[in-house]
């Protein structure tokens, strides 16, 4: 029973010191990219997207900081990403509209025309 308790308990530190991580990186990506280092910026939410692949926040800023970096089509991957793991209805229609974007700009009008 203490073996059992002793591994609920690791696994919670686990993951909350993984999810400290994850808000350093997180916010370390977004101060790179509002001082336009989209590189570097890309290099943070991708570090989080390894530990945590679902992280929506993670994949919309990768997005946006694609977009910026004019790679319309990977962007768009990770619009698609993020409406697939959201749950927050602004989160989800932010990524679609921004999917819209990035098919326009890819001349994929009739796709677009659907993400708006």
């Amino acid at each position: 029973m203490r073996l059992i308790g002793f591994l609920i308990l690791f696994s919670f530190i686990f993951q909350t010191a993984m999810s400290q991580k994850d808000n350093r990186d997180l916010e370390q990506g977004n101060k790179l990219y509002k001082e336009q280092q989209y590189e570097k910026a890309a290099e943070a939410y991708e570090k989080v997207l390894v530990r945590a692949p679902k992280n929506a926040i993670a994949s919309y800023n990768l997005g946006n900081t694609l977009y910026r970096k004019s790679n319309a089509a990977e962007a768009e991957k990770m619009f698609d990403a993020t409406i697939d793991n959201s749950e927050e209805k602004r989160v989800v229609s932010d990524a679609w509209y921004n999917k819209g974007v990035t098919l326009t700009q890819q001349k994929k009008l009739e796709e677009s025309i659907e993400a708006y």
